[in-house]
């Protein structure tokens, strides 16, 4: 049964990412399900954050490497934060812990959704108690927003997800891969609100090397109005699709592009069968 609810789901997933990258059937369902594949070792590794110790972690953390610190580091020389945002790609949870050692002397706050599984609870909240300048907050608590913008104007950096799906938050109405989309504009407009920038990030499994990979992206300026708003919302999205293109093996969120596209359902739904 587990083996045809997951052929079922790689069909499914095979045919969202033809309709994005163009592929043809049998590329598709190799991108699938080696994205799924990543999805269920993050799962292991949530397993062993919750018992590890602070120098284990740490450890391995150490591993991940960084490209274009530059990007992320200057801002904390100065009294200025910034809303660093992440993406379901590769080793994300390692990615995000390696952002709190790079920043030594700030507080950072990361958004989490409810409803992940214990094990995953456990991982995170293990980890607040091993780093002092970690904040936890969580998407559905009301106040997390405030809380957030608050902080972000007292100097913490903010670190969430961007590759959200609607009904987490605000949408604008935009484009992705080619096609009519609503996309999460939430973390924008909080960044909008302290008056910080935004700076898109992903992390993979490096192709030459096997190690994980923090990759940073160029800030985003964005101001308190909806057209810095929206363009902004926009760049940021232009970003997080490049880096999918290039690795799509490695996002493991495929599935929310059914819900992202605009497009009729029967375009959405139709079946892709293994051998097409």
């Amino acid at each position: 049964m587990w083996k045809f609810l997951q052929r079922f789901t790689d069909s499914h997933e095979a045919h969202l990412i033809s309709l994005a990258l163009g592929e043809p059937p049998r590329v598709a369902h190799r991108i699938a399900k080696s994205a799924n594949k990543a999805a269920r070792k993050r799962r292991c590794l949530y397993e062993k954050l919750a018992v590890m110790s602070r120098e284990q972690v740490l450890a391995q953390v150490a591993e991940v490497e960084v490209s274009n610190t530059d990007r992320l580091i200057p801002a904390t020389r100065s009294d200025r934060s910034a809303v660093v945002l992440m993406m379901h790609m590769g080793p994300f949870y390692l990615a995000m812990f390696k952002l709190v050692t790079l920043l030594p002397n700030r507080n950072v706050m990361i958004i989490k959704a409810e409803g992940e599984n214990p094990i995953e609870k456990a991982a995170y909240g293990h980890m607040s108690g091993n780093f002092p300048s970690f904040d936890l907050l969580r998407h559905a608590d009301p106040a997390t927003g405030r809380r957030a913008v608050k902080g972000l104007r007292s100097g913490a950096y903010l670190s969430t997800f961007a590759d959200l799906p609607p009904g987490f938050g605000p949408t604008l109405s935009g484009e992705l891969f080619g096609k009519p989309a609503l996309l999460s504009c939430g973390p924008v407009r909080l960044a909008a609100l302290a008056t910080v920038p935004v700076i898109p990030c992903c992390s993979i499994l490096d192709p030459a090397t096997a190690k994980p990979r923090l990759l940073v992206g160029h800030p985003i300026e964005v101001a308190r109005d909806d057209s810095s708003i929206t363009r902004a919302t926009h760049d940021l999205w232009r970003q997080l699709e490049s880096w999918i293109s290039e690795h799509p093996d490695q996002w493991q969120l495929w599935p929310i592009l059914a819900r992202c596209w605009t497009l009729p359902d029967s375009k959405l739904q139709k079946e892709v069968t293994v051998g097409d």
